[in-house]
């Protein structure tokens, strides 16, 4: 019985051969055991930006803004979830739970706050994926303010009317 293990040096990507010469006084023994390894760099992946700040945004309105997600490894990772906490969502074109995205690619993430309350609202961004062995983050924050509603016009004026009867 022969343990082999293959272990690319950091520098050696790309296909690797090698043999095992197994000397023996048999009369028909194996001289050779081609040996072949692809070394190939991990999946890698960078957020950016690493943070997002929505600046004021009125209570019960929109706003949104674009976080990129590049595999700069050399093998796809597996996305296992996308999630965000606080007055925070994420849609996309990034890969579903149990999905890939390729080595060299990107996907783009848009997070929308939507205050629910005013004042400072802090949030979290969180990937899981296989690059890693804990989950990347993004702080998200972003600050309610009051709603700005105006009635136009002011008054209104109607002239009289008798009961049940419309002006």
């Amino acid at each position: 019985s022969i343990t082999v293990a293959f272990t690319p040096q950091l520098g050696a990507l790309g296909p690797r051969f090698s043999a095992i010469e197994i000397a023996s006084d048999a009369v028909t023994s194996l001289d050779f055991l081609s040996l072949y390894g692809a070394a190939a760099i991990a999946a890698d992946l960078v957020l950016a930006p690493t943070s997002l700040n929505f600046g004021s945004v009125p209570v019960h309105t929109l706003s949104t803004l674009p976080i990129q997600i590049t595999n700069t490894g050399g093998l796809p990772a597996t996305f296992s979830a996308i999630t965000t906490t606080g007055d925070f969502t994420a849609a996309g074109n990034c890969p579903a739970p149990g999905t890939t995205l390729a080595a060299a690619t990107t996907c783009t993430l848009q997070i929308t706050f939507s205050p629910t309350t005013t004042g400072t609202r802090p949030g979290t961004l969180t990937v899981v994926t296989s690059a890693t062995p804990l989950p990347l983050t993004v702080a998200l924050t972003g600050i309610g303010i009051p709603s700005q509603l105006s009635i136009s016009p002011v008054a209104l004026s109607f002239a009289s009317a008798a009961l049940a009867a419309s002006a």
